[in-house]
């Protein structure tokens, strides 16, 4: 893990020099600390729910065809790369209170979708998608060393990748 890590790190280096990657077990990122969480095991509960919120952004400039180029990892981390890179227009308790009374519902997909519907889950995945848009050659690189070091990782783990 510690290989996928160092990629992320180096991808996010490329991006904002002031974002740190650290190892965990979601995705998700932390503002205060400019963190974002990578998961040692990337689960397909949420997965589809956020790739169709992702599929719909890139739907409407017209580059649906990059949903397939780029594997979940990469537009997941780019996700929360818009968390922390775009600028901040949201307060933090609201945000916070939000979640927590949509977390009440469980992993539901209700829930999914109510989460993916905040606006400040729209602003992550907007940011995504354009930056994924405007920088394909430097993405595609970080998505093939990225995807090779997971699937290493998982092969000595014996697991396997389903994304």
């Amino acid at each position: 893990m510690k290989e996928v890590i160092r990629k992320y790190r180096e991808f996010a280096k490329r991006i904002n020099p002031d974002i740190k990657v650290i190892k965990g077990f979601e995705w998700c990122c932390y503002s205060d600390t400019a963190e974002i969480e990578v998961p040692q095991i990337v689960g397909d509960n949420s997965i589809a729910a956020f790739m169709s919120t992702i599929e719909k952004q890139l739907a409407k400039s017209g580059n649906q065809a990059l949903i397939d180029k780029y594997d979940n990892f990469i537009w997941c981390f780019m996700h929360e790369m818009g968390h922390l890179c775009k600028p901040k227009k949201y307060k933090d308790k609201l945000v916070r209170n939000a979640i927590d009374r949509i977390s009440l519902l469980g992993f539901s997909s209700i829930a999914r979708f109510l989460y993916y519907r905040l606006k400040e889950e729209r602003t992550a995945t907007q940011w995504a998608c354009d930056y994924v848009i405007n920088n394909q050659k430097l993405v595609a690189k970080y998505n093939w060393e990225i995807v090779r070091r997971y699937k290493k990782y998982y092969k000595n783990m014996n697991l396997t990748i389903d994304n």
